[in-house]
């Protein structure tokens, strides 16, 4: 007869009591953790369904224009364009709230009508425009536009609006490569005035709030290691994976409300956005009797915490004309379309940006 503990063999027996309990108590803690993820990760669903419910329920105050405003086409090299030839009504309302409302006239060419041409005999040069929705003139009529207002300074210069709303830098530098620019100029001695605000950083960039929305087909440039710039297609063809990442977060309820942009701006998104335009004003001496190349800083509230000196001491120790009108005063009541819903500049601040651009550029 064995001995309580001692198996047959002589050794000590197996405690299977503790054995068992050790198993029962693992499995206990592993439903127990599971229960907890599961918890977790459907609290987190909850909490992110909620913020996208406020996300929607929020009034849009700044929505990027090209998302809204009919009247675009596809485009191979810059993502969409204007079509030529017509006439866009564009009301913005925001509940009962009228925004503004706005009639754009666009040319043969595909770009803003500006009627102040239309009193020219004959043009000795030109003015051309780039830019985004500010050179463009949302919100107001085809008078009223900053190229307008300027041209109305020149009896003897015709002006080109080549600003579309949602572009960024690189399509200055796209018109000018394609030859739109040149073969859409008759004059052949003229200046450019390229109209930056800090959002173009991000449309450079590809950040996710641009290529998510209006931007995924714009075109994509990088620097190449002896820092020549290299056109690497859309953004959409050179960056899949990190497009669909980008897709995959956009739709987080919490990354749409708190508008999570990924990545942030760093030195060489400025560095990148400075060698852009650098490359544009060469093709422009090219390809025209250059009277200079000028960056128009425009006064905006809109400044995204991005610090805009670095690119300016870039482009001034390159030669670039810099023209910086950030410390126009303005009035959110006065100069820009609606004090909440809208903070595209009225007709008012282009007014005063145009006569003080009339001063600086010896505009006669």
């Amino acid at each position: 007869m064995t001995e309580p503990g001692i198996s047959s063999g002589g050794g000590p027996k197996p405690n299977t009591n503790h054995g068992t309990q050790t198993r029962d108590a693992m499995k206990k803690n592993m439903a127990l953790l599971a229960c907890s993820i599961t918890f977790c990760f459907l609290l987190l669903l909850l909490t992110d369904a909620a913020f996208g419910y406020l996300h929607e329920r929020r009034a849009a105050r700044n929505a990027p224009r090209a998302l809204h405003i009919s009247g675009y086409t596809p485009d191979e090299l810059l993502g969409y364009r204007l079509v030529p030839n017509q006439h866009i009504q564009d009301n913005k309302t925001v509940g009962d709230t009228v925004v503004f409302s706005a009639r754009y006239s666009i040319d043969e060419q595909g770009r803003r009508v500006v009627p102040a041409n239309q009193q020219k005999t004959a043009c000795d040069n030109f003015l051309v425009f780039f830019g985004c929705s500010f050179a463009f003139g949302i919100g107001i009529g085809d008078a009223e536009t900053l190229p307008n207002l300027l041209g109305n300074s020149c009896t003897r210069c015709c002006v080109y609006n080549y600003g579309t709303p949602g572009y960024g830098t690189q399509h200055m530098l796209v018109l000018l490569q394609s030859g739109r620019v040149k073969a859409g100029i008759a004059e052949q001695r003229g200046t450019a005035i390229y109209v930056l605000i800090p959002s173009h950083i991000i449309r450079v960039a590809g950040t996710m709030r641009v290529v998510t929305q209006w931007g995924r087909d714009f075109p994509s440039f990088r620097l190449d290691s002896q820092g020549d710039l290299v056109h690497e297609g859309s953004f959409a063809v050179a960056h899949p994976c990190r497009l669909f990442f980008m897709d995959c977060l956009r739709k987080s309820g919490i990354a749409r409300y708190f508008d999570v942009d990924l990545p942030p701006v760093q030195p060489a998104h400025l560095h990148l956005t400075a060698h852009v335009i650098l490359a544009s004003r060469r093709l422009f001496d090219e390809q025209f009797e250059s009277q200079g190349f000028y960056v128009l800083l425009y006064p905006t509230f809109l400044d995204l915490g991005i610090d805009m000196n670095p690119l300016i001491q870039i482009l001034q120790e390159h030669g670039v004309s810099v023209l910086d009108y950030r410390t126009i005063p303005m009035e959110r009541d006065r100069h820009i379309l609606h004090p909440i819903h809208d903070e595209h500049p009225s007709a008012v601040l282009h007014a005063i940006v145009a006569e003080k651009l009339a001063r600086d550029i010896c505009l006669e």
